[in-house]
């Protein structure tokens, strides 16, 4: 599931206008981890402090994308 959160984040995030770079920023996670382009895996806890940062229920997040 992880690839697929991070595609899903990435698409979301570009529909509505965030910069990945704020987010890993502000939640000091790494930017490869936050890119949809990279094969390096976003751990759980950082997938629900993204969706805690931007208010997005992860159970919106489709199992597959």
């Amino acid at each position: 599931m992880g690839n697929c959160a991070k595609k899903w984040l990435s698409n979301w995030m570009k529909e509505h206008n965030i910069l990945e770079g704020i987010i890993t920023e502000v939640l000091e996670i790494s930017p490869e981890e936050l890119s949809a382009e990279t094969e390096n895996p976003l751990d759980s806890d950082d997938l629900l402090r993204v969706c805690a940062y931007l208010r997005i229920r992860p159970e919106w997040i489709p199992l597959e994308f």
